[in-house]
């Protein structure tokens, strides 16, 4: 028998059955994913489409789950893609909930003044005119000894 699979999700070739004693101690949902982040964007995908997840319970899930580096097929890529969008009523109402845009403003000029604040650069300068001030070894003259004229 053919131990060699390909995973739903990805697409992924890989070396796996339910049937050899060699794959006993894996477990079953090998038969299908070939890891077990395919298997959970699988799930959370599922569960959103079955209507056991709203939106943004779905987004939440496939946020923690760890897909960075798996190369998802077409059509899975653009069912998350789906769940991850923002639409632009979400968008709104986070905006509409910021009520305090006047702490945030006051927090905004109490920053500026610091990022542009000349005296900070003048004295990194300073700093620097000061190491290169200073001469190489090669180019100080030896220190001769008055007594001995050496």
């Amino acid at each position: 028998m053919s131990n060699k699979r390909k995973c739903l999700m990805c697409e992924t070739e890989y070396k796996y059955c339910p049937y050899c004693r060699d794959y006993d101690q894996q477990p079953r949902w090998k038969t299908t994913f070939d890891k077990e982040e395919c298997r959970n964007v699988y799930n959370i995908l599922t569960g959103y489409y079955s209507g056991n997840y709203t939106k943004d319970v779905a987004r939440e899930k496939l946020l923690n789950v760890n897909i960075d580096g798996i190369v998802f097929n077409n059509a899975v890529k653009k069912q998350i893609d789906e769940v991850l969008q923002v639409s632009t009523e979400e968008l709104k109402t986070v905006h509409d909930e910021i009520t305090d845009s006047d702490d945030i403003m006051d927090g905004i000029k109490n920053i500026e003044p610091v990022l542009k604040n000349d005296k900070v650069f003048e004295k990194a300068d300073e700093k620097k005119k000061q190491v290169v001030k200073i001469k190489p070894v090669s180019t100080v003259k030896p220190v001769v000894n008055k007594a001995t004229n050496k």
